[in-house]
């Protein structure tokens, strides 16, 4: 913890494909289901009408019911706030703390989806968030300072 120091990183690769997974992640939550044989199928709203049917589906999905219709909206706030260019307080690898929190987080979140999903067709639900995951996993570059 003693070798942190504040400098300003950025990563384009990072900017870019998380954009990337959070659009995979807002069309297979807004726009598409997968069914059970794996056919896709045009159902525009399915994830907020799965909130209200909540009680009908096994306790163990509840988590991942009630996180889906939001999280593509967080991947796309999180892959811009962490990949833009700015003063980050880091270590030696050049990742900051709050980028680790959402890895956790986001890996948690992938990890409880890809458990409780029904088929194996309907796991590629969970694309676009393993690509937000593995892109806040891109190493960071030194920016140049701004003028003051």
């Amino acid at each position: 913890m003693g070798d942190r120091r504040t400098v300003y990183t950025h990563s384009t690769a990072g900017l870019l494909f998380g954009l990337f997974g959070g659009v995979v992640s807002a069309f297979f939550t807004y726009f598409v289901t997968i069914t059970p044989d794996g056919a896709f199928v045009l159902d525009p709203g399915a994830a907020f009408t799965a909130l209200t049917h909540l009680g009908d589906a096994p306790p163990v999905r509840w988590p991942a019911i009630a996180l889906d219709p939001f999280l593509p909206v967080l991947q796309l706030m999180v892959a811009v706030l962490c990949s833009l260019s700015a003063s980050r307080h880091v270590g030696v690898s050049l990742i900051s703390r709050p980028r680790l929190l959402w890895i956790v987080l986001f890996g948690l979140s992938l990890a409880l989806g890809v458990l409780t999903t029904a088929t194996a067709p309907q796991q590629a639900h969970w694309l676009g968030l393993l690509i937000t995951l593995l892109t806040l996993s891109l190493p960071h570059h030194l920016s140049p300072r701004p003028a003051p």
